[in-house]
């Protein structure tokens, strides 16, 4: 018997942890939102959509145990984000 996918609702706020960002204010609304969450859950499996009125997402899961696993996967996405965006960075200082 396969269990009925329980629904999760997150905003940007829910995977932002600023203690795993380098530089503060380093990765903006435009290059982490809703939309690139989502295409990345799916890309790994998970039902997930963008929720337009919160500018937030949803995403489903058979286990409701996991979530917390997809939130922290979330959060780094995010870091990877600021982690190659400071690189990048770096990489333009030591051209100077």
């Amino acid at each position: 018997m396969i269990a009925t996918p329980t629904e999760f609702h997150a905003t940007i706020a829910d995977v932002t942890d600023e203690h795993h960002q380098n530089m503060a204010g380093l990765v903006q609304a435009d290059d982490f939102n809703a939309e690139v969450i989502v295409r990345f859950l799916r890309d790994n499996g998970i039902n997930a959509q963008v929720d337009e009125p919160t500018g937030g997402f949803r995403y489903a899961l058979a286990d409701p145990a996991r979530e917390r696993h997809v939130r922290f996967a979330c959060v780094c996405l995010r870091a990877s984000f600021s982690y190659a965006l400071e690189a990048a960075f770096w990489c333009i200082k030591a051209k100077r």
